[in-house]
């Protein structure tokens, strides 16, 4: 059941990204501003990627009213890892921007 879980949450998380890199990498190739593009990118994919989290959030935790223990357990699991990969997507996507990086700083990542 774990396993499973996490290959799901991966899966989503990885949707969140389509979204967000996309707008990132045309912003950059605009600008050539590594921060800006992310800051762009970040804010213009916001509202969509949020409303697709608590949408699926939703629909994982309507899993909870089955009867079937694994389905129930299935849903609140997803939809527990819905809310909190959203916003890690967002922080790990800012803190690798490089904001006001030379090639002596050092960079955070998740």
């Amino acid at each position: 059941m774990p396993i499973l879980m996490f290959c799901i949450a991966f899966g989503l998380s990885m949707d969140y990204e389509v979204f967000l890199l996309p707008r990132i990498k045309d912003e950059y190739d605009r600008t050539g501003d590594n921060t800006q593009a992310v800051a762009i990118g970040l804010e213009r994919t916001g509202r969509i990627v949020t409303a697709a989290a608590a949408l699926l959030a939703v629909t994982f935790l309507a899993f909870g009213i089955s009867g079937v223990t694994f389905i129930k357990m299935f849903g609140f699991g997803l939809a527990l890892a819905v809310v909190t990969v959203r916003p890690t997507s967002r922080v790990c996507a800012s803190s690798t921007s490089g904001a006001g990086s030379r090639p002596t700083e050092s960079r955070r990542s998740c």
